[in-house]
C-alpha cells in the first residue's frame, strides 16, 4: 500500500533577481507522519511550505499528490492542492479576515461551493475541535493571541486537509500555550493527518518529531530520524543548529551511568520511567 500523500521531485524556486530560494528539492510526505522542519532564517523553510500549498509555483521540477501529477498552471489542480494541504501561518492577524469567528471558519468551505449543510457541519466540527464554540459569534480581533491562533487552525481544519503545515507555531507562546499546542498536535496525529512544523525550538523538535528535515541556503541538507540528525556534528555545525538539551543529558547518562546506547528518551518522564522500571527489575532479582 502506497501511503505517500505529497511528492516533490527536483523542485527549484528562485526570486525575481534570479537567486535561488530552493534548489533540487526532492522528498515525499507520508500519511500520519510528524515532521519537524529545521534551519535558520532564510534557509528555505517558508518557501518549502508555500510550494507544498501551491501559493508559490516552482520554476522547475514535478509535484504529485496521491500519485496524481499536480500542474501548477491549472487552477483546478491548485485548488485541489490547497484543499488537501493546509498552512497555518505564524502571525494569526495576517490570516484572519472574517467579521466573526463563525464567518471566518466558514470562508474556506463556502469557497469550495459545498452545500450549506456540509459547510455548517465542517464549521461546527472545527470550532468544537479548537474549543471555540462559545466564541463563534465574537469578532476575532477581540480574542487573545492564543485564541486567534486556534481560529486560524480551525480555518484549515474546516477544509479537511490531509497535510497540515505549521509555520513557527510555538513563537510567542508561553509554556502553557506550548503544552496546549502539543496536545492539539497529538489529537491531529491521531486522525492520521501528516503534520509538518517549522520551528526554531530544537527541544520541541526532539520531543515531538518522528522525522526531521534540515534546510540550509535553499537546499535540503538532511532528512532522517531525530537520533541520526543530532548525532551528526558536522551537519549541525553547517546548519547552525545545536543539540537538544535532553539529547546531551542522555549522552552524559551513557558516559557515566551505563545508560543503554539505543535508548533515547524524548522527555524527562521517559527517563524517570526507565529508572523506575530498572530499579524494580533489579530489586526483584
Amino acid at each position: 500500500m502506497n501511503d505517500v500523500l505529497l511528492a516533490l521531485d527536483k523542485l527549484d524556486y528562485s526570486y525575481e533577481d534570479g537567486s535561488f530560494a530552493l534548489k533540487g528539492l526532492s522528498l515525499a510526505i507520508r500519511k500520519g507522519q510528524r515532521i519537524a522542519v529545521l534551519g535558520n532564517n532564510g534557509a528555505g523553510k517558508s518557501t518549502f511550505f508555500l510550494l507544498c500549498n501551491g501559493i508559490l509555483k516552482p520554476d522547475k521540477g514535478a509535484m504529485s499528490y496521491g500519485g496524481k501529477t499536480i500542474d501548477p498552471r491549472k487552477k483546478q489542480d491548485l485548488m485541489g492542492l490547497r484543499q488537501l494541504v493546509g498552512i497555518i501561518f505564524q502571525d494569526a492577524d495576517h490570516q484572519i479576515i472574517g467579521s466573526t469567528v463563525e464567518s471566518e471558519v466558514s470562508f474556506g468551505p463556502m469557497n469550495l461551493k459545498l452545500p450549506r449543510e456540509e459547510v455548517a457541519r465542517r464549521v461546527d466540527q472545527a470550532l468544537q475541535a479548537m474549543g471555540l464554540t462559545e466564541h463563534r459569534h465574537r469578532p476575532p480581533h477581540y480574542l487573545s493571541g492564543g485564541e486567534k491562533k486556534r481560529v486560524t487552525i480551525a480555518d484549515i481544519l474546516a477544509m479537511e486537509p490531509e497535510i497540515l503545515l505549521f509555520d513557527e507555531p510555538t513563537a510567542f507562546l508561553d509554556p502553557a500555550g506550548v503544552r496546549t499546542l502539543e496536545g492539539l498536535l497529538s489529537e491531529l496525529h491521531q486522525q492520521e493527518r501528516a503534520l509538518l512544523v517549522s520551528t526554531h525550538d530544537i527541544d520541541f523538535a526532539w520531543r515531538w518529531a518522528q522525522r526531521i528535515l534540515v534546510f540550509h541556503d535553499g537546499q535540503l541538507l538532511a532528512d532522517s530520524t531525530p537520533e541520526q540528525i543530532f548525532a551528526d556534528g558536522p551537519l549541525l555545525e553547517q546548519a547552525g543548529l545545536r543539540r537538544p538539551y535532553l539529547y546531551d543529558f542522555t549522552l552524559s547518562l551513557q558516559a557515566h551511568f551505563g545508560w543503554p546506547p539505543d535508548v533515547w528518551p524524548r522527555t524527562t518522564t521517559e527517563i524517570e520511567a526507565y529508572f523506575k522500571a530498572n530499579s524494580a527489575n533489579a530489586s526483584s532479582r
